[in-house]
């Protein structure tokens, strides 16, 4: 299989890599290389540590969490948001939320990030669920 591979794969091969060859390191070795670089193990580990259990928390809301909010918020109010009638501009609308910081939870548009091999029907099918979850109004519609 001949795949191009995306940024994000490349970076996640390169620190599978790295965590490989740490990992492939005995405990002298690693103490000896961080002595070469004049690097204090202890606080090192205590800074990974920290990075690691600041990192991994429990998301405040989960995604099911997000959409019964939602769900709940809206109740049977009519949703003010109208999806686009051509597939260009439903892309464009989709792109948008995708690159705009802050339109949307982040962790949400994670479920979105190999957007470039969506249908034009899934986009379609994502916009119209966003709208029903009140996540977004008309002036989601684009510009």
């Amino acid at each position: 299989m001949n795949a191009k591979r995306t940024s994000s794969q490349k970076l996640e091969t390169l620190i599978d890599d790295a965590v490989e060859s740490v990992m492939a390191m005995s405990e002298e070795e690693l103490r000896q290389s961080f002595h070469e670089a004049d690097t204090d193990l202890e606080t090192e580990a205590a800074w990974v540590a920290e990075l690691i259990s600041s990192k991994v928390t429990v998301p405040k809301q989960s995604l099911v969490e997000l959409s019964r909010k939602a769900l709940d918020e809206g109740g049977t109010s009519k949703i003010a948001f109208r999806l686009p009638d051509t597939v260009e501009e439903r892309r464009a609308v989709f792109d948008r939320l995708r690159t705009c910081p802050g339109l949307l939870d982040p962790a949400l548009m994670m479920a979105f990030r190999d957007a470039d091999d969506l249908s034009d029907q899934d986009i379609e099918g994502i916009l119209e669920n966003l709208g029903e979850l009140g996540l977004l109004d008309e002036t989601d519609e684009g510009e």
